[in-house]
């Protein structure tokens, strides 16, 4: 299904400096070729979609 999208993400601050993200089902969410999420080096850090091969995804509204 192309309107499938992964869940959002959010970091997880115990592991600094690098910050892990987890996927969540909240606000942000990915488009479906982007199933996995980044950490921003922001304060406080954020997290982004991602896709492993092509980097950094804009975040989309998730389709019902």
């Amino acid at each position: 299904d192309d309107n499938v999208c992964c869940n959002g993400c959010l970091c997880d601050r115990r592991a600094p400096p690098y910050f892990e993200c987890v996927c969540v089902d909240t606000f942000d969410h990915c488009p479906a070729s982007c199933n996995s999420c980044v950490c921003t080096r922001s304060n406080p850090p954020q997290c982004r979609c991602t896709d492993k091969t092509q980097g950094r995804c804009p975040v989309t509204e998730c389709r019902s």
